[in-house]
């Protein structure tokens, strides 16, 4: 062979060596069971890791960081380690973030899409939903009535806590607020708030709506006031015991039922509609108007006067019948000298005044009255005379001339 013929087919070897071991891969010349590839190279078959590998030194990885790759975790798991970490696993089931931290930095929209319950879990610290622009939206199956839940770690002490800014305060548009389970036969509708035990409040609760106090403890005002600015109504809507109202006057007007401070000692004392009763002392002291009776167990005291309000100018003819119903002041006149009537009584205890307001003398019979000398009583100009009911007839008390 010559030598251009042999130095010719020394050329083409070396050719095809490099074409088949630069431009795919070849052993290493450095690493002990290593094949380097200063190319592309294909593989027809599977890559079979044998070694056992973990997060700190996973099976695959990228020269000069051995501590971040791609590593078997177990049968049917692939995971993904950084720094020597398990940052994500792999599995059947589906699939598992870890480290210290999960950050998802995105432009656009995050979605989770999930056909079965999904839960966010943390085992240690605090689970933060956080907007730095723009709100936090929570929303849940319209069609479903208990579509949000809010619930707290039982082994905490404190609860659940929503904590908000300090102008805005806590906002819930539409829907009920249901605190501890509420009671089926009451109706709730949208923006109610309803609390199964204690509403206790520290400061001021202003309330647009209607305050129902369904349970039996009652409602406790320890230091504060109840402030009514409308036409509010204070009502038991069960028995109509108290309906009450402040109008657009001022006045608290009870419209049915009594007014009862104190637990009645009297056990006797009857109710009967629009009655107040005090157990302790009534005080006024401004004007202090009784269309009624008035019935006091223990003593009365009068400062600045009393007044009857239900006082009456009356003409009086000779043979005329008078009937008083309430308690009543009556100044009488005549056209002349006449004898009156006084009807039966039917208000025992109700006092009766009589005044002359004339120079003529009107003769009261003695027909359903009692006088202290058993006969008619005379009234003339400024006389006063004063009677009280007992069963059916009218009781002189005290006959003052000329006063």
């Amino acid at each position: 062979m010559s030598k251009k013929r042999f130095l010719g087919a020394a050329i083409m070897v070396v050719l095809a060596m490099m074409l088949v071991l630069g431009g795919c891969s070849r052993p290493s010349a450095t690493c002990t069971g290593c094949v380097e590839s200063q190319g592309l190279s294909h593989m027809s078959g599977p890559l079979d890791l044998t070694d056992v590998a973990t997060a700190a030194a996973p099976g695959l990885y990228f020269a000069g960081d051995s501590d971040t790759g791609l590593y078997s975790a177990a049968a049917n798991q692939l995971g993904l380690a950084t720094g020597g970490i398990v940052r994500l696993t792999l599995s059947s089931s589906g699939g598992v973030f870890g480290g210290s931290a999960f950050v998802i930095d995105v432009t656009g929209a995050i979605s989770m899409d999930g056909d079965a319950a999904s839960h966010f879990n943390t085992s240690v610290g605090d689970l933060t939903l956080e907007a730095e622009t723009g709100s936090v939206i929570v929303k849940g199956d319209e069609a479903v009535v208990t579509a949000i839940t809010l619930d707290a770690n039982e082994t905490v002490t404190t609860g659940l806590s929503i904590l908000v800014g300090s102008v805005s305060g806590l906002s819930i548009s539409g829907g009920l607020t249901d605190v501890g389970g509420g009671t089926g036969a009451l109706a709730n509708g949208d923006n109610d708030l309803l609390v199964a035990g204690d509403f206790e409040v520290d400061i001021d609760a202003n309330i647009d709506g209607d305050l129902i106090v369904a349970g039996s403890g009652g409602m406790d005002i320890s230091g504060g006031d109840i402030t009514m600015e409308n036409d509010e109504t204070l009502s038991n809507d069960t028995n109509g015991i108290i309906t009450a109202t402040v109008d657009a006057s001022g006045w608290f007007v009870i419209s049915t039922g009594n007014l009862v401070v104190g637990t009645p000692a009297t056990a006797s004392l009857a109710l009967n509609g629009l009655d107040a009763y005090v157990e302790g002392t009534l005080e006024a002291d401004g004007l202090a108007r009784l269309d009624g009776g008035v019935d006091v167990i223990g003593d009365l005291t009068i400062s600045n006067g009393l007044f009857l309000p239900s006082f009456d100018d009356l003409t009086v003819n000779d043979g005329d019948w008078i009937t008083p119903t309430t308690l009543t002041v009556y100044a009488l006149d005549s056209g002349g000298a006449v004898t009156i009537t006084l009807g039966a009584c039917s208000n025992e205890g109700q006092f009766l005044y009589l005044i002359g307001d004339d120079a003529n003398d009107i003769i009261i019979n003695d027909t359903n009255v009692r006088t202290s000398d058993g006969n008619a009583v005379t009234i003339n100009q400024w006389d006063i005379v004063a009677w009280v009911c007992q069963d059916v007839e009218w009781l002189e008390l005290f006959t003052i001339t000329n006063s």
